[in-house]
């Protein structure tokens, strides 16, 4: 199931339908452009940002005819209507010729717990590639994989690797590697920039800690000292192995992003 069918409604088009009727092939398609955001102490986290890498998305695959007015208080609307307190909000827009369609449904979130913001995470590597890795595009390929090697193993996340066994990003989240107290994380053109990953980047220049762009291999896992990965549902969440290399977890370093 990727889509909560514990509310009541979804939102189509800004009209509120019953949870029912929602069309199973949204979530279950590939090449559509969309967007997931965390719904917490009654705001959406970064709803601007969210909106603005949505239409530069659509820039980046040839479309700049996008109207994403009304999509706001679509999404207000839906949170009122099933009285969501916490969740994660997935915004699907499809065109259809011209004719634009707005999908707004709530999916399972899956929020870290206090352990593993102390503890860490394992990973698994998962050999991807996304075809336009800027761009927020479904890819059911990549993603059903990686949900299988996720609950029949029993980690957090996977970490794509690319045909030059270099690490870009995970399947839902953006990766961090730090070495002699030194930043390194894939270039953007290599990945999908988070907005997270964005506020981590920010926070590095303001501390003025160096950041070197450069996806790691690998080969040389065991050459880092801490990583972490960013994202909408674990914002800064610290690793503690990928695949048999472990990691030390460092709560002090990654608290600055806080």
């Amino acid at each position: 199931m990727k889509y909560r069918n514990d509310v009541s409604y979804f939102s189509f088009n800004g009209k509120l339908e019953p949870i029912n009727n929602f069309p199973v092939d949204v979530v279950r398609s590939s090449g559509f452009v969309y967007e997931v955001i965390k719904y917490i102490n009654n705001d959406f986290l970064y709803f601007e940002e969210h909106i603005n890498r949505m239409l530069n998305s659509f820039r980046i695959i040839g479309n700049s005819n996008v109207n994403t007015t009304t999509i706001e208080s679509s999404a207000l609307k839906l949170v009122e209507a099933n009285d969501i307190k916490i969740g994660n909000l997935k915004i699907v827009v499809l065109f259809e010729g011209e004719l634009q369609k707005n999908y707004l449904f709530f999916i399972p979130h899956r929020f870290p717990n206090p352990s593993q913001y102390n503890n860490g995470v394992s990973v698994n590597l998962q050999f991807a590639i996304r075809e336009h890795p800027n761009a927020k595009i479904a890819n059911w390929e990549i993603r059903d994989k990686a949900n299988r090697i996720i609950d029949k193993t029993d980690i957090y996340e996977t970490l794509l690797v690319n045909e030059n066994n270099v690490i870009t990003e995970g399947s839902r989240s953006n990766v961090f590697f730090v070495k002699d107290g030194l930043f390194y994380t894939a270039p953007s053109k290599c990945v999908l920039a988070g907005i997270t990953r964005q506020k981590v980047i920010e926070q590095l220049k303001t501390q003025e800690i160096e950041l070197i762009y450069k996806a790691v291999s690998t080969a040389d896992l065991d050459k880092y000292d801490h990583c972490f990965i960013t994202g909408t549902s674990p914002d800064v969440l610290p690793i503690n192995r990928i695949e048999s290399v472990a990691y030390e977890v460092n709560v002090g370093l990654l608290s600055m992003f806080n």
